[in-house]
């Protein structure tokens, strides 16, 4: 699911937006960490979304877009020097932390509507 959105933001959304199309094919890159981190991270949330396993791709599908999306809009900024270092990197910080907290608030708070 969140690779289908990736592939999406890169070929619809990005030109749109002024991001380089394809950052890692013309870089040179063996991997893009930033797709990974999407994609690990959609799953991760889709897994605990109180919904039934049939309709977790939809949010997911968004989730990822607008992850894939702002990872590479603020990879922009940042080397374009429009952002520093340290906000860029205090921002990367705070949207981790706040996706870990509601992972685990959603996980741990009992609700297992798929079970039942």
């Amino acid at each position: 699911m969140p690779i289908g959105a990736i592939v999406f933001a890169e070929h619809w959304v990005f030109p749109r937006l002024g991001i380089e199309q394809y950052q890692a094919e013309r870089k040179g890159w063996a991997f893009n960490w930033a797709a990974l981190a999407v994609w690990l991270g959609t799953l991760a949330v889709a897994f605990v979304l109180p919904l039934h396993l049939y309709f977790r791709w939809l949010p997911g599908w968004f989730i990822a877009l607008a992850t894939y999306t702002a990872l590479m809009a603020a990879r922009r900024l940042f080397f374009l020097g429009r952002i520093t270092e340290g906000s860029f990197k205090t921002a990367f910080l705070v949207a981790s932390v706040a996706w870990f907290v509601f992972a685990v608030a959603r996980g741990s708070s009992g609700e297992n509507p798929a079970a039942g």
